[in-house]
């Protein structure tokens, strides 16, 4: 762990357990306590979210919901107490938004079973008004369904179109957006730094690693993304998101752009931060990661 990292690790196996463990506050410089937060609380085509508070503080969360009907045991299926915990908590009613980093919804991401998550996560975040910002796990890319007509997340025989109804425009909306899942929002706040965070596909890349490939559309949109300075400018913290901390950092590396590490702070939330704490790729990680594995 370096000096200025944080490597924040919830053990979770198959489902989320304690996954409101993984929250990110940025700090602002201290402004009016009486000034109210006034934030777009919908993600649109064109999402620039507008923050006038003093703390930035993002849910994240992954593995969250068992398939409908399974039972809770000591270790497995905690998504109803953990939703419930986000409520009692207050960190629902205070967050900016909430990072879905992949398995959503076990065990195959069917339009079917995503009623599950839908009861716990999905009801108390739509209750507390927070913007939802996911990104596909690779059980999300296990749906067996036949994809529907006009699906965009597929990919040969593998698709994440459950994934894709369930969320419909939120998983696919950005400032900056392929059209493929692949995207970037920008927080702009009345303090010093605007928050960028940007999403990448990376839950495809079990079946096909080559969608994680340095020439790949998921890895060119993210150098393009970092490097696009009318919505990462140079003062912005980055917060950079996708499934299993594996997939894209070994393989970006120093085709990242050399200049996006001149940045305030940098942080990537990932669900597994296994093999990343070691990893720096030319300055993308900068002061934080905060991942949860399983």
């Amino acid at each position: 762990m370096g000096s200025r990292r944080l490597t924040w690790a919830a053990g979770a196996a198959l489902v989320a357990i304690l996954i409101i463990a993984a929250a990110l506050v940025w700090r602002s410089p201290p402004q009016d306590p009486a000034t109210e937060r006034t934030a777009q609380q919908t993600p649109t085509a064109t999402p620039t979210i507008h923050i006038d508070d003093r703390d930035l503080l993002l849910i994240v969360a992954g593995d969250i919901a068992c398939p409908p009907g399974t039972p809770s045991t000591e270790d497995t299926c905690h998504q109803a107490s953990t939703a419930d915990l986000l409520d009692r908590s207050g960190l629902a009613r205070r967050a900016i938004g909430a990072v879905l980093v992949g398995d959503i919804q076990y065990e195959s991401g069917r339009i079917d079973d995503f009623g599950s998550f839908q009861d716990s996560w999905g009801s108390t975040l739509a209750a507390a008004n927070v913007p939802v910002f996911p990104t596909p796990g690779n059980h999300e890319w296990y749906d067996p369904d036949p994809a529907p007509a006009g699906c965009r997340l597929v990919d040969g025989d593998h698709n994440a179109c459950g994934y894709e109804t369930f969320f419909g425009d939120r998983a696919f909306a950005g400032d900056v957006a392929d059209g493929v899942g692949n995207r970037g929002v920008r927080f702009d706040t009345s303090g010093r730094h605007p928050l960028v965070l940007v999403l990448v596909d990376a839950g495809r890349c079990e079946h096909d690693p080559s969608a994680c490939a340095p020439s790949s559309p998921a890895a060119s949109f993210l150098r393009s993304a970092l490097a696009d300075r009318s919505f990462n400018p140079p003062e912005a913290c980055v917060v950079v998101a996708w499934h299993q901390a594996e997939r894209l950092p070994q393989r970006v590396g120093e085709d990242v752009p050399p200049d996006s590490s001149s940045r305030a702070d940098e942080a990537v939330l990932t669900k597994d931060i296994q093999g990343l704490a070691d990893r720096d790729p030319a300055g993308v990680v900068r002061c934080a990661e905060i991942g949860l594995t399983g």
